[in-house]
């Protein structure tokens, strides 16, 4: 029984190193990456960036975006992206595809970021949380090598959406 214990502990603690690099939400337990970002701008022009930002992010934004409201400063969509593995023989295979749920939000001097909502897509889908538990029948043992993907991915988006919803730079001349 002692030996049982210990296992289980060493697989939990293996598990949660895992999965220490995608964000999770303490009180739903489920991944999310969330912030607020204060930046120099309006309402309007924060939207228009991040209009901008969609639409040379995403091949098909017009499909991507549910909600484009400009009144409140709200955009919201779901996308998905697949994940490729290339093997010792650097033979490059085609992996799950994950789905995701975004929200950008503004405000006058900040704007905020949600990701959220991931899935995987296979015969049907299920949460990713379910990666996360050694327990469950999805999981295998090259899951920390998928979600560093996954984060890979997200947060390359994040630094995306970051670097566009910057002012944009206005070069004053010097008049001599």
């Amino acid at each position: 029984m002692r030996k049982y214990y210990i296992v289980s502990l060493l697989f939990l603690l293996i598990a949660s190193a895992s999965f220490a690099q995608v964000p999770m939400d303490e009180n739903t337990g489920k991944f999310i990456y969330n912030d607020v970002v204060q930046e120099k701008g309006t309402q309007q022009e924060f939207f228009n960036r991040a209009v901008h930002w969609v639409n040379i992010t995403y091949k098909n934004s017009a499909s991507v975006t549910s909600v484009r409201d400009p009144q409140s400063g709200l955009i919201e969509g779901n996308h998905r992206f697949r994940l490729s593995y290339t093997n010792a023989d650097g033979i490059k295979t085609d992996g799950e595809m994950i789905l995701y749920h975004f929200k950008l939000q503004f405000k006058e001097g900040r704007y905020r970021y949600t990701f959220d909502e991931f899935e995987v897509k296979k015969q049907s889908h299920f949460p990713m949380e379910r990666w996360a538990d050694p327990e469950d029948q999805e999981y295998r043992s090259d899951l920390a090598q998928v979600l560093t993907k996954v984060n890979d991915n997200i947060t390359e988006l994040i630094e995306s959406l970051k670097e566009n919803m910057k002012p944009p730079f206005v070069e004053v001349e010097e008049e001599w």
